[in-house]
């Protein structure tokens, strides 16, 4: 055998006492499972909706660096399940009522600048009651860092929206207006409806992917907005039953979507819209999703009404997002285009 035979069948058999890998790759180690999702591609959901500069986490969790509001902190929430149970809606009612007797002022935080939004105005707010009316008065400047997505330059604006203080039903429904706001969170950022502009065939902006981390974008004229629940507003939402979110104009308010699971609310449920996708071909987004009575305890306007009287819209993980329609009186004022 020549000597360089040797020298590389000797080198061979070092590197294989030694545990050394030959170049080139191999199987995961250990035979573990191969890497998910395909090599390099980004995990399926909402991770790719636009972040803020410095890294910003997504939907579930506030910016990083948001400034710290003790009022943004909401209660403990007691452990979710699965599970339905007939007793939600009365078991509910009793948390729901506590929760908002009193003004609704008393939901609104306190909204302070960003550090990162210098450019733009500080966020104002100021909300009032008098005994049959609430007040909001907003600049509708974000508190949370703003990520431009449109070509509308963000801009203040200068709101005043008057809604019920003590609500009531309607004999009929009101249908969300197509464009302009039509609800207010907590923050003093207006809702628009789940569609975007008439020139855009009222497609759905979620479901296009066209919003923020914090589902929100500017209008023409740069009126920010949300189109779909604000997470961005509270560190976490998750299990709080009965956390205002926002008001609809019909003095409703929207909460976060949970309600309790058992009689002493130990456990809570996440409520489902009773609006499916059912023409995905169509653009329009009231064309393309219909509501089936009965297939959650939500109604067609995306609300349930408790045993005490008492109502409210639920801020959804899907279509119509926070209202189908208006099951209370609606003060037309606050309907702009």
């Amino acid at each position: 055998m020549k000597r360089s035979t040797k020298l590389l069948l000797l080198t061979l058999l070092l590197l294989t006492a030694l545990g050394c890998a030959p170049p080139g790759g191999g199987p995961p180690p250990n035979g573990g499972p191969p890497p998910q999702n395909g090599a390099g591609q980004p995990p399926q959901g909402n991770q790719n909706r636009p972040q803020p500069q410095n890294n910003q986490p997504p939907p579930a969790q506030a910016p990083s660096n948001q400034p710290e509001q003790p009022a943004q902190q909401p209660a403990a929430a007691a452990q979710q399940t699965s599970g339905s149970s007939a007793a939600t809606v009365a078991d509910t009612a009793a948390s729901i009522t506590a929760n908002l007797n009193g003004c609704a002022a008393e939901h609104f935080i306190a909204v302070q600048p960003h550090p990162n939004n210098s450019a733009y105005p500080d966020p104002q707010l100021n909300v009032s009651c008098n005994g049959t009316e609430v007040t909001i008065q907003t600049n509708n400047i974000p508190n949370f860092e703003f990520v431009p997505l449109t070509p509308n330059n963000l801009a203040a604006q200068n709101f005043t929206f008057t809604i019920p203080q003590n609500p009531t039903k309607a004999t009929r429904f009101t249908d969300v207006p197509l464009g302009g706001p039509s609800a207010v969170a907590v923050n003093g950022l207006v809702i628009f409806g789940p569609t975007e502009a008439p020139n855009d065939g009222y497609r759905d902006p979620y479901l296009d992917n066209i919003l923020d981390y914090c589902n929100g974008h500017t209008a023409p004229g740069g009126i920010y907005h949300f189109h779909a629940r604000p997470d961005c507003i509270y560190t976490n939402i998750d299990g709080n039953v009965g956390l205002v979110l926002g008001y609809a104009f019909d003095g409703y308010p929207i909460l976060a979507p949970y309600i309790c699971a058992d009689a002493n609310c130990t456990s809570v449920k996440e409520v489902q819209s009773s609006w499916q996708l059912t023409n995905p071909e169509v653009n329009n987004a009231w064309e393309k999703h219909s509501y089936i009575e009965g297939l959650s305890e939500l109604d067609q306007c995306n609300g349930m009404e408790f045993a005490d009287g008492s109502y409210a819209y639920f801020a959804t993980d899907s279509f119509p997002y926070f209202m189908g329609c208006y099951r209370g009186v609606v003060n037309q004022r606050n309907i702009r285009p």
